[in-house]
């Protein structure tokens, strides 16, 4: 098959139809600049804006921002400080009785955060008065069980420690009322103290289950209540 070329003039006007001439390519490039010209200005505009909300930013007053007082206590975050307790004191100091002393001293912000009571959510428990108050009604009617001097020595600690703890957390504990208010404490701390207990407390909950472990493959007679009455 024969291809049959065009002639001269048609080549030459697809030529200028595929090639624009200098008057469009002009029109093109000052059209691309006017588009460009218009994202500078639009991206000009956005940096003023944001200019702008900077030094609003700089130049409002400072707020203090307090914790809330109204969050759930974590009563766990507390176990860890037993671990100095048990390690000076072994089989003086009682596991059991300084978990118990720390949920009572929860007892009080839970019915008021989770029930609704019209109560405090740190109010008289977490003082050293009325801590060592529940320490002692605990060390009563625990007096009748074995090893009652460790389980006191437990309670006590357990609930003098939750108020120091609480003293570093929370800005509405007052360890000193009724004798002076305020909490003095937590405005030398600069740090959130719960995530401090985190570390001991798991490892505090690792320990204790390794040591009940142990003790049920060394002695298998005694039973889950021997066992949790001699921690």
């Amino acid at each position: 098959m024969i291809r049959r070329r065009r002639p001269v003039r048609q080549r030459a006007t697809a030529r200028r139809a595929h090639n624009p001439g200098p008057s469009e390519c002009s029109q093109a490039l000052l059209a691309g600049s006017q588009a460009i010209l218009a994202g500078s200005q639009a991206i000009l505009a956005g940096s003023q804006a944001i200019l702008a909300g900077s030094q609003a930013i700089l130049t409002a007053p400072a707020r203090r921002v307090i914790p809330s007082t109204r969050a759930m206590p974590i009563t766990p975050l507390h176990f860890g400080a037993a671990l100095p307790f048990q390690w000076a004191l072994r089989e003086r100091f009682s596991a059991l009785a300084f978990v118990v002393a720390n949920v009572a001293m929860d007892i009080q912000p839970v019915l008021a955060l989770g029930f609704g009571v019209p109560v405090a959510v740190h109010g008289w428990t977490h003082t050293l008065l009325g801590a060592s108050t529940i320490a002692a009604a605990l060390t009563a009617s625990a007096w009748r069980l074995p090893r009652r001097r460790a389980y006191a020595l437990g309670f006590f600690v357990g609930t003098l420690s939750h108020v120091a703890l609480d003293s570093c957390m929370h800005h509405d504990v007052s360890a000193f009322a009724p004798f002076r208010e305020g909490n003095p404490l937590i405005a030398r701390i600069d740090f959130d103290i719960s995530l401090v207990m985190l570390l001991p407390s798991a490892l505090w909950l690792l320990l204790t289950l390794w040591r009940m472990h142990r003790d049920g493959l060394q002695n298998p007679r005694p039973s889950w209540r021997e066992r949790l009455l001699g921690m």
